[in-house]
């Protein structure tokens, strides 16, 4: 069994269905036809699993670009600033997620020590800062 199997039968094994599990299917259908696209599903979303923001990229890789974006939770005032910025460059996830193979699961957490002493971590961290913190 390869290892991205192993990690599917091991969510499979720990499943539980969400309260909302029949709206949050509905919601993602509605999504494929409404005007607004999956603002509505990713509200629904983070409702579901209690988070405090969700979003669905669609990146280009050649040259990395964000092509559509759709989220909640998250200011109008932070997307302005991420997309101004091209911070899509530095963002860690979204990087990692772009160049892993589709079947392969891993969290941003586990990330953070292999990139926090490079320079472009830092940039993403004090520009984040300064966002949160104005004047800082």
């Amino acid at each position: 069994m390869t290892q991205p199997q192993r990690n599917a039968l091991a969510i499979l094994e720990t499943y539980q269905p969400l309260q909302q599990e029949p709206q949050l299917i509905h919601t993602l259908y509605a999504a494929l036809t409404e005007k607004e696209g999956f603002h509505g599903f990713l509200y629904v979303l983070k409702k579901t699993i209690n988070a405090c923001a969700a979003e669905l990229v669609v990146v280009r890789k050649t040259p990395l670009q964000l092509e559509h974006i759709w989220y909640a939770g998250l200011s109008q005032e932070f997307m302005e600033w991420y997309t101004r910025n091209n911070m899509i460059e530095h963002d860690l996830v979204v990087n990692h997620a772009t160049y892993c193979s589709p079947s392969f699961f891993q969290t941003a957490l586990s990330l953070i020590e292999k990139v926090k002493n490079q320079p472009d971590y830092d940039r993403w961290q004090q520009d984040k800062i300064c966002l949160i913190v104005p004047g800082w």
